[in-house]
């Protein structure tokens, strides 16, 4: 392979014989592989730069620090030269990515998603991952070892490439879900009680590290730590994971729940007058783009609860 062939083919100069025969190549390399994802993601943000204030912030420890202006789409990231890529094009988003190794193989890459945004990820190995409001997650740009190992701390939406001779491993501050290849959702907000793997294909063991910690998922079924007491039901894995969508639902959970998501989705603070409201369940839909208002008006048309925003609609005061 030519060392210009990557650019011919992001820049559309190929013809149809040609990128069968590039990408055939691809398939067939794993280094050539990596290269292509690393490509694929920046062009996929270069695309956007037209969109967005030409403001970048490098710090001396390696980072990249970005604002974004009023763009709601998702954006996919690059991996292994993030960095280097983003100060090339002067974008300026509130993601954060920092380098931590100067290791390629060691090397972490932390992606820190903006209140109301969410972000697409692809992988070095293929696996996709879909980053809601405010998560935090960190991945390496090459997998290296026996294991695939990744870290989050908010909720993501994952379809894990299949590997059997090298597990993958998501890493969070309540406990790690370990799977060989499968479509999984992890709620684990670090400033949330509330921990979830949802399992909407395949199979994946989750390891909370406590006694009875370790349940082992099949489809569309859910493991939940909540107030240090773990279990599993079934749920509706397609419906709850809607959120990577646009959608929010909502399948008859309780109010105290409901309010731990809101909060991470919104840049929002709860204060509960009444706490015998929170036991309240509550089967509803949404999209995204809904603003807290609307979600709330149509909850209480139930006459279970009322509520009060303050004057600058940053705390929900629940009656």
């Amino acid at each position: 392979m030519k060392e210009n062939d990557f650019n011919r083919y992001f820049t559309g100069n190929m013809s149809n014989a040609e990128k069968r025969a590039f990408l055939a190549e691809i398939a067939a390399d794993p280094t050539l592989r990596r290269k292509y994802v690393r490509m694929k993601n920046v062009m996929g943000l270069v695309a956007y730069v037209s969109d967005w204030d030409n403001e970048t912030d490098m710090s001396a420890s390696g980072s990249v620090k970005m604002k974004m202006y009023k763009v709601r789409r998702y954006f996919h990231v690059v991996l292994g030269y993030a960095a280097v890529a983003l100060v090339a094009v002067g974008m300026t988003l509130f993601l954060t990515l920092h380098i931590v190794s100067t290791n390629e193989e060691k090397q972490l890459t932390e992606i820190e998603v903006p209140v109301g945004q969410k972000v697409h990820v692809l992988l070095s190995d293929g696996t996709a991952v879909w980053l809601n409001s405010k998560s935090k997650f960190r991945f390496p740009a090459v997998f290296s070892g026996d294991k695939r190992q990744v870290y989050l701390d908010g909720e993501a939406y994952l379809e894990v490439a299949k590997d059997e001779g090298k597990p993958f491993v998501l890493h969070t501050s309540r406990g790690d879900v370990r799977v060989l290849g499968t479509k999984f959702n992890v709620f684990n907000y670090s400033d949330k009680p509330l921990f979830e793997t949802t399992l909407l294909q395949g199979a994946v063991e989750v390891d909370c590290g406590i006694k009875g910690g370790k349940l082992y998922l099949s489809s569309n079924e859910q493991a939940v730590l909540n107030d240090g007491t773990i279990f599993k039901r079934s749920v509706k894995g397609d419906e709850l994971l809607l959120w990577n969508e646009g959608v929010l639902y909502f399948d008859n959970q309780l109010l105290s729940d409901i309010i731990l998501r809101l909060e991470s989705y919104y840049d929002v603070k709860f204060v509960v007058q009444n706490i015998n409201r929170l036991k309240g369940r509550f089967t509803a839909k949404f999209r995204v783009g809904d603003d807290i208002r609307t979600i709330l008006d149509a909850l209480i048309n139930t006459g279970r609860f009322s509520y009060k925003l303050s004057v600058d609609n940053k705390i929900v005061y629940i009656q």
